[in-house]
């Protein structure tokens, strides 16, 4: 049995939507079914890192192709040279008054976001599709699997599946309308361009043969947005690789350190907890041994805020590290902080991996969400939405580690369950329950 993956990111490309088709391709061959891939050319990838190899996928069974360029990206690039020289023409001259006729950013984001319908991505479809059709007329194909976002790698699946006849899976890691954030824009702010992505997501859906989500949240989303498609759309949530599996450890820590891993952008805000940090510490009589550390990008905020807080010796901000060095970072960790403030149907995928780390999880959250309904029941993890909640929180797992506690945390045998390996075993039934006779 054979199955085509559509995904635009793929390794070598380290963004964190590369992990679920890579896990997938890695894995599938365990239960017999044979994964090729359909991606970008390394020169397109968002975050090429070429030292991360898609270890277990045979070369030969990875197809990438070019991207074609796009109005978007035409405009795009004027816009960022136009930024340059006028940088350059402030730093000889200085600031001037704002040009009355100059358009505003609202304005400047309405136009890109125009301009990127239905996709940033899709300059991607015509060259993806033209190579799926190039393979499949070498090669019989059972199933096709998509992964998304970028939105192409849905639009391309679709299009491949209705014109050879291949059943279709359709994953889809984030809502397709609404509040999610992108690298230049939020979806959701525009009736017009939110009624015609709505409109094009009914009618992929429809085009599915299955539709998965990785929340059961967002599945009970589809069903609501597209009733028809309810007995077709299934949750398989994210996982966890093997090599995040934390040794047990405890002896305890000499500070109590709080570590974040990752991006800080869109509506992922830890101001509450720097609020609450604040607070924590003036709380105590005496001045707790606290370190936090931030490991990641998009820390400009943070920054500001640490300094107006007085925390700059309290927290400290780092660039972000390799995947393959954070598992060793995290176990110098007593608690981990997960932000994920505003995503009521998303978990991030650094859940898992907090989770694999065997350490106490603070989770900045909302408490109705997906999030919250993971972590809430489970050892050493705290919901929290206002700085007293974060307060609260502090106070708890400092009371822990004053009392020698060590940093792991006993979860039974969760870990197993959050494997990779068994997400991708369900990915595995249902190519058989699609696949044709």
């Amino acid at each position: 049995m054979r199955v085509l993956i559509v995904a635009y990111h793929f390794p070598p490309d380290a963004e964190v939507g590369a992990v679920r088709p890579y896990q997938i391709a890695r894995y599938l061959p365990e239960f017999g079914i044979e994964p090729w891939v359909l991606t970008v050319e390394e020169a397109f990838a968002e975050t090429p890192n070429l030292g991360l190899v898609a270890q277990g996928v045979a070369e030969d069974r990875i197809i990438r192709t070019p991207v074609d360029s796009t109005s978007f990206d035409l405009v795009t690039g004027l816009w960022r040279a136009g930024k340059r020289l006028t940088d350059r023409s402030k730093t000889r001259t200085g600031p001037r008054e704002p040009s009355q006729h100059a358009p505003s950013s609202s304005a400047r984001g309405l136009t890109r976001d125009v301009l990127a319908y239905p996709d940033q991505k899709i300059g991607w479809l015509r060259p993806a599709v033209r190579a799926a059709a190039e393979v499949i007329r070498r090669e019989r194909f059972d199933a096709i699997l998509s992964t998304s976002p970028p939105r192409v790698a849905t639009l391309v699946a679709d299009r491949i599946a209705r014109q050879h006849g291949i059943p279709w899976i359709m994953d889809v890691r984030d809502p397709w309308v609404g509040w999610y954030h992108t690298a230049t824009s939020y979806y959701g702010q525009h009736p017009v361009l939110d009624a015609l992505q709505t409109r094009l997501f009914r009618r992929c859906v429809r085009h599915a043969s299955l539709i998965v989500h990785n929340t059961e949240r967002l599945r009970q989303l589809t069903c609501q947005m597209a009733p028809d498609v309810a007995a077709r759309t299934r949750a398989v949530p994210n996982g966890v690789d093997s090599a995040w599996s934390a040794s047990r450890d405890d002896a305890r820590p000499t500070a109590f350190r709080i570590g974040y891993y990752g991006q800080v952008m869109g509506r992922r805000n830890p101001s509450a907890f720097l609020q609450g940090l604040r607070s924590w510490i003036d709380s105590r009589r005496e001045r707790p041994k606290v370190e936090v550390c931030f490991f990641g990008s998009g820390f400009d905020a943070i920054r500001r805020e640490t300094k107006s807080l007085g925390l700059e010796s309290t927290v400290a901000l780092s660039p972000q590290l390799p995947r393959a060095d954070v598992p060793e970072e995290m176990a110098k960790d007593f608690a981990l902080l997960l932000v994920a403030t505003e995503q009521p149907l998303q978990i991030p995928g650094k859940t898992y991996e907090y989770l694999a780390a065997a350490r106490r999880i603070l989770a900045l959250t909302d408490r109705d969400g997906a999030t919250a309904d993971l972590l809430r029941p489970l050892a050493g993890c705290r919901i929290a939405e206002t700085p007293a909640e974060i307060q609260a929180a502090l106070d708890d797992f400092y009371r822990d580690y004053e009392a020698e506690t060590g940093p792991w945390v006993d979860r039974g045998d969760l870990l197993a369950g959050l494997q990779y390996r068994s997400r991708v075993e369900r990915f595995a039934e249902l190519v058989r329950e699609v696949a044709k006779p």
